[in-house]
């Protein structure tokens, strides 16, 4: 589930799995206004982990090994909201894993 805090302008992640694509990318378009279709991974990561219910680093880590992040660090919210509804593919998954060794 994605909940939406108009107020303060940011979203919390409760990841159960039932939210489709769309409501996903909605809730991440409201943090890139301009429309780019990327976060600085930086601001992301810490909006995740001193927000509602916090990420751990683990935690963290875990979800960027998933995300497609370019050379100037920004994430790629459209990529993740595609494996958090579609899971990764495997190969994606590996390359990612041996990178990190």
């Amino acid at each position: 589930m994605v909940i939406y805090d108009h107020s303060n302008r940011f979203i919390t992640f409760l990841f159960s799995g039932t939210d489709p694509e769309d409501v996903i990318l909605n809730a991440f378009k409201t943090l890139d206004p301009d429309g780019t279709g990327t976060l600085p991974k930086d601001i992301f990561s810490g909006m995740l982990t001193s927000q509602a219910d916090k990420f751990s680093e683990d935690e963290m880590n875990g979800m960027l090994s998933l995300a497609p992040i370019d050379a100037d660090g920004n994430l790629d919210y459209k990529g993740l909201a595609y494996v958090m509804t579609h899971g990764a593919d495997e190969t994606e998954a590996e390359a990612a894993a041996e990178e990190e060794e």
